[in-house]
């Protein structure tokens, strides 16, 4: 009865994730056929660079706001972290405002100069959503959190269109991306509104309770944000690198193949982890057992789903996106094809992840992130010194990511053994 109620909540995430993803894969070969791979490669960099300064944000402690079992401390974290998240990006917004120039051709993101203040803003649109919907995790509300992916995903494209009927730009899409990002925002905030204990304790959260908190979940911020921040270069080290090598009609290629194929496997990936880090969040101090088992559930179901979606892919990438997107993408399938082993194990491991920040074990997963950025940073040097093609480049890298996400799962797996371990000896 236990896995059935974890099935339909992670069913509920996947049904309006899934609609809407349908939605942009139908709608995605028109915006392909207006904007063009130099214009797409546009939107990559600019993904790419949000990336590069995720660190500007609640410094994680949103990630807590589940797991504190006071709910009072659970509300103050909601106010903390949206207080860093709006200092941080204002604080970003003056950096730019100085330095944008030569940071942002370092980056190799020269094209954004003229639009630097649209990082900030994406950055803040992508916190606030993820405060809000980490209460609505905590009051197990996933209705409410399937109902605004559904009209982030169903937006992007619209706007993408409208805005391409008018004027076709790189800028075009970025806009498109921000708004779509801003959708649903204002759901959540009106359900946390309505909550009791948030209507009646509003204001009452004091300087010393807040240096509470930021002391009690101190590491989330000392090693979670580091880590998560390592991962966030490590996705976008790959638009860089292409970047810095080729011109911005390969980017775009990649740029395309990257974030179609990553749809499918972040749709089930991410509704099973939601679920997961909040079912987990309330074991952790009991039934740790339980935890394992569904961790293996949920391992068997991904590779199954895994196969069903990203096979097709290894095997006729170029043919299915020379189909749907034009001519003109054929390579960016050849792409597609060689990102099947990151992709896929990308989407089977990751979800389990989340027993890094369930059980506290942040400085572990933060040097394996260390790794995995300096595993970046020989693939860098390797295609310099062998002058590799895009091709070669993608494959390394797709084969490196997939043995660093098994370890990953792995060293989960060992967390949880010792946890049930050493809560076998404590009886």
């Amino acid at each position: 009865m236990k896995n059935n109620h974890l099935v339909r909540k992670i069913s509920m995430l996947l049904s309006s994730t899934i609609l809407g993803q349908i939605f942009i894969f139908a709608t995605l070969p028109l915006v392909t056929r207006i904007y063009s791979s130099e214009e797409y490669g546009l939107l990559s960099v600019y993904s790419a660079t949000l990336m590069f300064f995720s660190f500007c944000g609640t410094l994680n402690y949103d990630l807590a706001i589940p797991i504190e079992e006071n709910k009072m401390k659970a509300h103050s974290l909601v106010k903390l972290s949206v207080i860093l998240l709006l200092f941080s990006n204002f604080l970003l917004l003056i950096l730019l405002f100085f330095v944008a120039d030569p940071l942002l051709k370092l980056l190799n993101s020269e094209s954004l100069i003229n639009q630097y203040y649209l990082i900030p803003l994406g950055l803040t649109s992508l916190g606030l959503y993820s405060v809000y919907s980490q209460w609505r995790l905590r009051e197990l509300d996933y209705k409410t959190i399937a109902k605004t992916k559904l009209v982030q995903s169903v937006s992007q494209n619209l706007f993408a269109l409208a805005f391409g009927l008018v004027i076709s730009s790189g800028a075009s899409l970025i806009l498109s991306k921000i708004l779509s990002q801003s959708m649903g925002i204002r759901t959540l905030i009106n359900k946390y509104k309505q909550d009791e204990l948030v209507r009646i304790k509003k204001n009452e959260t004091t300087i010393k309770e807040y240096k509470t908190i930021l002391i009690r979940y101190k590491d989330f911020a000392f090693y979670t944000t580091p880590r998560r921040y390592l991962g966030d270069l490590t996705m976008a080290a790959p638009i860089f690198l292409i970047a810095y090598l080729y011109n911005p009609q390969i980017v775009g290629w990649f740029g395309l193949a990257n974030s179609v194929t990553q749809v499918p496997g972040n749709i089930i990936s991410s509704a099973v982890s939601q679920v997961f880090y909040a079912e987990s969040a309330k074991l952790k101090n009991g039934n740790v057992s339980e935890i394992q088992q569904n961790s293996k559930k949920m391992l068997f179901l991904l590779i199954s789903l895994g196969l069903i979606l990203y096979l097709p892919l290894l095997l006729w990438g170029e043919e299915i996106f020379s189909f749907v997107f034009g001519e003109e993408w054929k390579s960016a399938g050849v792409y597609a094809s060689l990102l099947f082993w990151a992709l896929y194990a990308r989407m089977i491991f990751k979800p389990i992840s989340n027993i890094f920040e369930i059980f506290e074990k942040q400085f572990l997963a933060l040097m394996l992130n260390v790794f995995r950025f300096l595993s970046i940073i020989a693939i860098y040097f390797i295609a310099i010194f062998l002058n590799l093609d895009p091709e070669g480049i993608i494959l390394i890298y797709s084969i490196t990511m997939a043995l660093i996400y098994f370890l990953q799962f792995l060293l989960a797996q060992k967390i949880l053994k010792m946890k049930i371990k050493s809560g076998d000896n404590a009886e």
